[in-house]
């Protein structure tokens, strides 16, 4: 249902969940190059991971299993480190709820109908609440995380509810009470679940692009109180992401994909975007003029910088299950 109310089509809403391959079990599906008999040791560097030595680890034991004698078998120290790494794959599972909008939801419109933030159609929360009440049950409080708006836009909704002067000067029009009235009760129905055990755990400004990554990385942000998916004792992470999205040409056969955020990723934070081909948006933006306080692509989450983080909690505990 979550799926169906984003897509245009039917063929679109189908979902299609299918849980990311161990980094070596991977690679190990992949074809093998071929090579000359005399450069053996090259035909090992072509199909070895060389992402990170977790994953390096990880294909030379499947390797030693699946051809014995093709690769040097691991030594005590490197049998204890793998054994290590396999622990660290073991525990409960996580689940991590990310509610998302649209860059300059937070902003006056590009048209200038509206004096600042606008978040009585926000695109993600109700959702967020949705599905937070179905599924939360199945990991627990603690062991769900939930990045979002809620207090934001409930805040929002109330002053903007409170008469028509208020709605005129957050809204942009007088006449907009009565939705804004309705959608202040459906989305505290939606949320109420949510709202009872306490609130999403990360609101407001932090809910951005570098907010997703570290949880999902288990570094917490300097400073903050938030939770993380820890980086040893995880054994499944289960990720929801509700948002706008959409992709913008890099280079000329390629594209970036990405997910909106309401909020900007702060500048120092801007080197998750090092191996994003960001600059292509500037060819497909409807509005170039329109200021958002930041440059565009740092309200951007892009798959690029969701599989860096991915892959950094795989380097920590390469058979976590991720969904």
């Amino acid at each position: 249902a979550i799926s169906a109310a984003a897509a245009p089509t039917a063929e679109a809403a189908t979902p299609s969940i299918t849980p990311l391959a161990h980094g070596a079990e991977a690679a190990a599906a992949m074809p093998r190059p071929q090579v000359d008999s005399g450069t053996a040791g090259e035909a090992d560097i072509g199909r070895s991971p060389r992402c990170c030595g977790a994953h390096a680890l990880e294909h030379r034991a499947l390797e030693a299993v699946r051809s014995p004698g093709t690769v040097a078998a691991l030594s005590p120290e490197e049998t204890a480190e793998l054994a290590r790494l396999h622990q660290a794959s073991e525990g409960d599972a996580w689940l991590v709820l990310v509610g998302g909008e649209h860059g300059g939801i937070m902003r006056e419109d590009a048209h200038h109908t509206r004096p600042g933030p606008y978040l009585a159609g926000h695109c993600s929360l109700q959702w967020v609440g949705i599905t937070y009440a179905r599924l939360a049950k199945y990991f627990g409080r603690r062991r769900t995380i939930v990045i979002a708006q809620l207090d934001e836009t409930l805040s929002w909704l109330r002053r903007a509810s409170k008469d028509e002067a208020s709605a005129e000067q957050l809204a942009g029009k007088a006449s907009l009470l009565p939705m804004l009235r309705r959608r202040l009760v459906e989305t505290e129905a939606a949320c109420s679940q949510l709202i009872a055990d306490g609130g999403a755990d990360y609101d407001g400004p932090s809910v951005h692009a570098a907010t997703v990554l570290r949880v999902l990385r288990g570094e917490p942000a300097p400073g903050s109180g938030g939770p993380v998916v820890p980086q040893r004792g995880a054994g499944a992470v289960v990720l929801v992401m509700v948002s706008h999205g959409n992709a913008h040409p890099a280079g000329p056969h390629n594209h970036e994909w990405y997910m909106h955020m309401p909020y900007a990723v702060p500048p120092q934070d801007d080197c998750n975007y090092d191996a994003v081909a960001h600059t292509g948006f500037q060819e497909v933006d409807p509005h170039p003029e329109w200021d958002w306080g930041a440059p565009k692509h740092r309200f951007k989450l892009y798959s690029q910088m969701l599989f860096s983080a991915h892959h950094a909690a795989l380097e920590k505990a390469p058979r976590r299950r991720v969904v």
